[in-house]
């Protein structure tokens, strides 16, 4: 798989997902990209199930954007190719991955069908599966880019087994069993 990633909406709302995507990207390990309607989905669900975080939601985009704003596949770059997927609100995501040569890491796959995807050269991937596949590949770089989380996140620290718990409550369960395999061997 590529390291080249359009990062789907429902990727990006998970605060732990955003989080070490945005670490790999500054790691140079994964390049990661979204649109902007990408990003507004994201703050928009984000806000519709908790409305409490509507200024934390705004302001996180914001520094986000601030440090990564080569991550914004510009609107008017687009190749703007009918990819016929069942829900047509999605052809910007496959739209932007085509764009940017990159594969699209989502939960959805089945509204990113191979069919659809793989006469352009495209495929989706889940974040666990893509996250295992660069650990796999890059193992020491990996495990420094979540130690450079947890370093981040001392209010209160986080060991490298609640790290890894995390992570699979994230729905991560193959990436999260590497962490933890890893954690037990420390």
């Amino acid at each position: 798989m590529s390291n080249r990633l359009v990062l789907d909406a429902n990727v990006l709302y998970s605060a732990r997902l955003r989080d070490l995507f945005l670490q790999l990207r500054q790691d140079n390990l994964a390049q990661v990209f979204w649109t902007n309607r990408i990003e507004a989905e994201w703050t928009a669900a984000l806000v519709a199930n908790r409305p409490t975080l509507q200024a934390v939601t705004g302001r996180t985009a914001h520094i986000i954007r601030a440090a990564f704003p080569s991550a914004y596949v510009d609107d008017d770059l687009i190749d703007t190719v009918a990819f016929g997927l069942p829900d047509p609100n999605d052809e910007h995501v496959a739209q932007a991955a085509l764009t940017m040569r990159a594969t699209i890491v989502t939960w959805n796959l089945k509204d990113f069908p191979r069919k659809a995807l793989s006469p352009h050269g495209l495929i989706a991937a889940t974040p666990d599966e893509i996250l295992l596949d660069l650990a796999k590949k890059e193992p020491d770089r990996m495990l420094r880019s979540i130690t450079s989380i947890r370093d981040r996140l001392r209010h209160p620290p986080i060991s490298a087994e609640a790290y890894a718990a995390g992570i699979l409550k994230s729905k991560c369960r193959k990436f999260g069993g590497w962490l933890q395999a890893l954690a037990a061997d420390v």
